[in-house]
């Protein structure tokens, strides 16, 4: 077994993927089984399971709420992936209807990188939908959902 799956297995992340890896699954564009079962192809299969899982959580965050990095990748189904939250949201590809400025640090800080306009452009979005700041960072005991 490649070392990639073979972590991602060990760490159980790859629950919902095992049936797309067995020998008797054809790939969804047809060709050959043996080009479809390489790595790669793999891995970026369980990508796009996992960026969908964590989008439709992130779009279910009520305004004036946020979540932070964790509670998203917990949520979605893959909890220990909160990095991978991060770079699901840096590649968001409906910024208006997937509100990813909802989701902050665990401690309530934001995001340095803000993908659509910096962090002054992440706090004037959550002030919009009434979320509450203590100094520079968000409320998490009031607006943060667990």
């Amino acid at each position: 077994m490649p070392r990639q799956i073979h972590r991602l297995t060990k760490a159980g992340q790859i629950g919902l993927f095992a049936a797309w890896y067995s020998r008797e699954r054809q790939p969804p564009c047809g060709g050959s089984n043996r080009r479809w079962m390489r790595p790669e192809n793999i891995l970026f299969y369980l990508y796009c399971i996992m960026f969908k899982a964590m989008y439709a959580v992130v779009k279910n965050i009520p305004k004036g709420k946020v979540a932070n990095y964790g509670t998203v990748a917990r949520l979605a189904g893959f909890p220990r992936c909160s990095r991978q939250v991060g770079f699901a949201l840096h590649q968001n590809p409906k910024p208006e209807n997937i509100p990813c400025h909802r989701v902050v640090f665990k401690d309530g800080s934001l995001s340095k990188a803000f993908a659509f306009g910096g962090e002054n452009r992440q706090r004037k979005l959550l002030e919009s939908e009434g979320v509450e700041f203590i100094g520079e960072k968000v409320n998490m005991k009031k607006c943060g959902i667990n």
